[in-house]
This record gives C-alpha cells, sequence and structure tokens, in this order.
C-alpha cells in the first residue's frame, strides 16, 4: 500500500500542475456527494413523515368506525330486550287455562310481529271449514 502511495506522489512531484486539477475534481465529486446525499435524506425524512400521518389518520378513522359500531350494538341490545320484555309481558298475559280463539290468533300475530315462525305452531294455522 505503501507502494503505491509512494508512487502517486512521486507522480504528484513531477506534475505539479495536476495536482490542483485533481484536487478541484475530488472537491467537486464531494460536494456533490454531500448535495445528493443530503437530498436523499430530506426525501426520507418527507416519506416518514407522510407515513406518520397515514397512520394517524388511518387510527382516527377506526376509533371513529369502533365507536359508530359500539353506540349501534348498544342501541341493538336496547332493542332487543324491549322486544323481549314485550315478548314476555304478552306470555304472562295468556290466562293459565285454554285461551280463546281471539286470544290464540292475538298470541299468533305477535309472535309473527317478532318475527318468529308461527308456520309449525297448530295453534296458528287457520282453520278449515
Amino acid at each position: 500500500m505503501s507502494l503505491i502511495l509512494a508512487a502517486v506522489m512521486g507522480w504528484f512531484r513531477t506534475n505539479p500542475r495536476n495536482i490542483w486539477l485533481i484536487g478541484g475534481l475530488l472537491a467537486v465529486v464531494l460536494v456533490l456527494t454531500f448535495v445528493y446525499m443530503r437530498g436523499r435524506h430530506d426525501a426520507h425524512a418527507r416519506d416518514e413523515a407522510r407515513q406518520k400521518i397515514a397512520v394517524t389518520a388511518a387510527v382516527k378513522s377506526d376509533d371513529r368506525a369502533d365507536v359508530k359500531a359500539t353506540t349501534a350494538l348498544a342501541r341493538d341490545a336496547i332493542l332487543i330486550d324491549a322486544k323481549q320484555k314485550r315478548l314476555e309481558d304478552a306470555v304472562a298475559n295468556v290466562p293459565d287455562q285454554v285461551p280463546d280463539a281471539v286470544a290464540v290468533a292475538a298470541g299468533c300475530v305477535e309472535l309473527q310481529s317478532h318475527g318468529i315462525s308461527t308456520a309449525d305452531l297448530p295453534a296458528c294455522k287457520p282453520a278449515r271449514r
């Protein structure tokens, strides 16, 4: 390695005018390299900032969706509880003895209004005459 360095130094001594030319070229290359690397660093920082903004927006959107879903579930739970209470009240209002035809028809209509199929219930089938 020192032999190569000695050869380069000997060449520079014999051609002093080239020293300034080569030194200037090295300086230009170093400056351009520095500018290029600085630009890459700035671009990387911008990309990171954009990514952080996108992640923040996604988290906010996700939080809003969670709040909407929770609200919808709470609303549905209240509706289900109200339906269940009405159904329990309808069953509790049926007398223990055999109900008359009007009470049976009302019970069938109440079950149908709650979305329960009454096709399999013999009491809810229309009477054949």
